[in-house]
């Protein structure tokens, strides 16, 4: 069985700051989906 340990985006009280909407944007920003739609549009 793998062990991956992934690195947080924003801390948690970050998070519990963020109205939905602040959340959705910092997230869309920080992600590069690039590879995800390449995989997924073949």
């Amino acid at each position: 069985m793998y062990n991956i340990q992934q690195e947080s985006l924003f801390s948690l009280q970050d998070l519990l700051e963020m109205s939905p909407k602040d959340t959705y944007g910092y997230l869309f920003e920080t992600l590069d989906i690039n590879p995800f739609l390449r995989v997924v549009s073949k």
